[in-house]
């Protein structure tokens, strides 16, 4: 018994060592894989607040480069506060951009006759077609103010009057003239010069070159019998808008010049507006094919294999398409101008009106200098899309640019909204096909 006593700590402590052993053997149920987890959960989210923490920050483009700037300190009230604002005010931004780009879009985009669209009343869709004959007309000679060269019956009616001139000149002695040669003389002399003295006049009395089949009513609308349609109506009216934009440009290219020979677009040799529906630059993918397309026309490229005159997406540099913000319309200009004020015109082109110059062909011609009449022959001239006739350019060398332009209409004023009433036929709308995504282009 003393020796137990004397002993009783050492022995406890053996007892103790010897269940410790024998506990490290014992089951202990989920209590350990239990501890485990939760230590497992415990690293996991240490490691997320590590990447919280150490994460890489940057503040949203709101800059007009469109570049994130680096968030230096760690995200806090104020500055979320800040940055929320700068998003809402980006947006305030946007509306306004919007706004001023439809009234500036709609600006001077009025019909040619009120009543003639969406759907034509009484007799609008005649009244249409003569005011569309008018217009044209104005923006020939007033806007413009373009001519032609001379041509072949006015030179021959001038030699023929220079030639009765030059007859009054004979002097007659029983009967027979005495200088006939002489007069002859002066009379060949004199014709030989009319060419060139027409073309100057014609030159210096105008600001352009314009044959007068460039601005004309398109055949398909003057071959209708009656009526024309409201889409029609509508595609006639679009060429016109460009027409009219095209001159107005070409108008204030042209402000500051006395006549051609000093002015900057000196001949408008084309301008090429698809009369139908192919003048819109369609969707590259669209959900489904259009029903009821109008007669006489074509369905677009983008439902049909091959059609000509559409255009889609994929096919332009600028990748715009018909959409819901607004549609794009094709068309191609071919014009003489100034060889070194191209950049001038180009920019007064597309500045303000939506047009786009997608694709440029540069021919450079140097025309004889002092203003000599440059004549391009009949034959070649043709065949290669070229004027003919007489033409005094000026001493200045002469570039032709054949360009490929699209120009936007918004949809807020042409399909109609809250604030502008629907001029777009519901035939046109239909074929267009607008999809639910407001493009970003």
């Amino acid at each position: 018994m003393d020796i137990l006593k004397k002993n009783l700590t050492n022995i406890i402590c053996s007892v103790i060592a010897i269940l410790a052993i024998v506990g490290s053997f014992w089951p202990l149920g989920g209590y350990e894989e239990s501890l485990q987890n939760e230590a497992t959960q415990r690293v996991g989210v240490a490691e997320k607040i590590k990447l919280i923490v150490g994460k890489p920050r940057k503040i949203p483009a709101i800059h007009p480069d469109g570049n994130e700037r680096a968030l230096t300190i760690f995200p806090n009230r104020v500055l979320v506060s800040a940055v929320t604002a700068a998003i809402k005010n980006l947006g305030t931004q946007k509306d306004r951009m919007l706004a001023k780009a439809e009234l500036l879009n709609v600006a001077d985009h009025t019909l040619l006759e009120p009543g003639a669209l969406p759907n034509p009343t009484g007799s609008a869709a005649f009244d249409f077609r003569s005011n569309l004959a008018k217009e044209l007309t104005r923006l020939r000679e007033a806007v413009l103010k373009g001519g032609t060269p001379p041509t072949i019956d006015q030179i021959e009616k001038e030699k023929s009057a220079v030639a009765d001139r030059h007859r009054n000149d004979l002097i007659m002695i029983d009967g027979k003239p005495i200088n006939e040669a002489e007069v002859t003389a002066a009379t060949v002399a004199e014709q030989q010069m009319v060419p060139q003295k027409l073309a100057d006049l014609a030159a210096r009395s105008k600001k352009i070159y314009l044959d007068p089949d460039v601005l004309t009513i398109d055949s398909h609308l003057k071959s209708i019998p009656g009526a024309p349609s409201p889409s029609d109506i509508w595609y006639a009216q679009v060429e016109a808008w460009v027409q009219q934009d095209i001159c107005a440009a070409i108008s204030q290219a042209n402000h500051d010049s006395k006549d051609i020979t000093d002015a900057v677009v000196k001949q408008l040799v084309k301008l090429e507006i698809p009369p139908d529906v192919s003048m819109y630059c369609l969707n590259p993918a669209p959900t489904a094919s259009p029903a009821g397309l109008p007669p006489g026309h074509a369905a677009p490229a983008m439902f049909s294999s091959g059609g000509a005159g559409n255009l889609t997406a994929t096919e332009t540099p600028t990748r715009r398409y018909c959409n819901e913000l607004y549609d794009v319309v094709h068309f191609r200009l071919v014009v003489y101008v100034d060889a070194d004020k191209i950049e001038s015109f180009l920019k007064t082109l597309q500045a303000g009106r939506f047009i786009t110059v997608r694709n440029i062909d540069f021919m450079q011609q140097v025309v004889p200098g002092s203003g000599a009449a440059l004549t391009l022959p009949v034959g070649g001239a043709a065949a290669a899309g070229m004027p003919s006739g007489l033409y005094v350019y000026g001493p200045a060398p002469v570039a032709m640019l054949d360009l490929s332009c699209e120009q936007i209409f918004m949809r807020s004023w042409t399909w109609g909204d809250a604030k502008h009433k629907q001029l777009m036929p519901d035939d046109v709308q239909k074929i267009l096909n607008p999809r639910n995504d407001v493009a970003s282009h």
